[in-house]
C-alpha cells in the first residue's frame, strides 16, 4: 500500500467527520477539483 500524502490524510480526517459530504463539497475542503476527486475514488476505492 502507497504511503498516505496530505491530501489522503486531509481526505480520510474529513470524511471520519462527516462520511455524507458530497464529491463536490469534499473537494472543495480539501482544494481539489470533483473531477480529479472522483478520479481518486474510482482508482483507491
Amino acid at each position: 500500500m502507497p504511503d498516505l500524502d496530505e491530501i489522503d490524510l486531509k481526505l480520510l480526517k474529513l470524511l471520519q467527520q462527516n462520511g455524507k459530504l458530497t464529491t463536490k463539497e469534499t473537494a472543495k475542503q480539501v482544494n481539489l477539483s470533483p473531477t480529479f476527486l472522483g478520479l481518486l475514488i474510482l482508482y483507491f476505492g
